[in-house]
């Protein structure tokens, strides 16, 4: 009876772990979904165009909402601009920031992303990096 009971409770022990090998392996083949909460913060970048060479910082609410500050070597001003944002589940988006449009490649961790210009208006593209998850332009 003891050998009995030793051998029931080994062998459930062992059911038990091939479950949830089994579960983990199954999470490690889903896709990465992406969304809004993704990009949730603010972004440090610079670009280079034909026509100036700009750095600035990008501010995600996590709802859609993105405030760009940025300054050119042309403008020693800082200017804010406001916009809005959308991140699909395969953790690609567009971003449009008064009238100015952007696709981009986000990291699944949401840590950085890569983008380009599509609007036509120049040739530009950039990485962005997350250095906060706060929001420091409102």
């Amino acid at each position: 009876m003891q050998l009995q009971r030793k051998l029931l409770i080994a062998t459930s022990f062992l059911v038990a772990i091939s479950f949830n090998a089994v579960a983990d392996t199954s999470k490690k083949n889903e896709p990465t979904k992406c969304s809004l909460q993704t990009l949730k913060g603010t972004y440090l970048w610079t670009s280079q165009t034909s026509e100036a060479a700009y750095a600035g910082r990008d501010s995600f609410d996590g709802r859609g909402g993105v405030v760009t500050q940025l300054s050119s070597n042309s403008n020693s001003l800082v200017k804010s601009k406001t916009g809005s944002y959308t991140v699909n589940k395969d953790c690609t988006g567009t971003q449009t920031v008064e009238g100015e449009t952007y696709n981009n490649f986000i990291s699944p961790d949401g840590n950085s992303f890569s983008w380009v210009e599509t609007d036509g208006s120049s040739i530009d593209s950039g990485i962005e990096t997350r250095i906060s998850k706060a929001l420091l332009a409102k």
